[in-house]
Parts: C-alpha cells; structure tokens; sequence
C-alpha cells in the first residue's frame, strides 16, 4: 500500500534561514505512522485495545550541509 501526507510545514518549524529545524523531522515522521496506521484501520485506539502500543527505541538525525 502507498501511503503519502502532506505536512504543512509552520513558522515554528523552521530555523532562521527558513529551513526545517532537522529535529523537527521526527515529529513529522511520528504524525505520519500515526495517519498510517489509521489509514489501514489499525490506529491508536485499536492498537491499545489490542494489547499494543508504539515505542521509539533509537532515533537519529544526521544534517548535511
């Protein structure tokens, strides 16, 4: 299944150069899996009902300039 979602990326976001703060990409990876999940009907709700839940173990965001 093909999944996309848009973000609307917000003032907040952004360091002084207008750019996405690269931290802030966990944050939208972590609203992403959410929408996922839901779109294939297994959402939060039903995760916890199920016995189950999500849990970050490791993150890492390497910047690139």
């Amino acid at each position: 299944m093909r999944f996309s979602m848009p973000i609307k990326v917000r003032y907040a976001d952004t360091d002084l150069q207008q750019v996405v703060y690269f931290a802030n990409y966990l944050t939208f990876f972590d609203e992403a899996l959410m929408a996922y999940l839901e779109a294939i009907g297994y959402g939060l709700p039903q995760l916890l009902k199920d016995g189950f839940d999500t849990v970050y173990v490791s993150a890492k965001v390497d910047f690139e300039d």
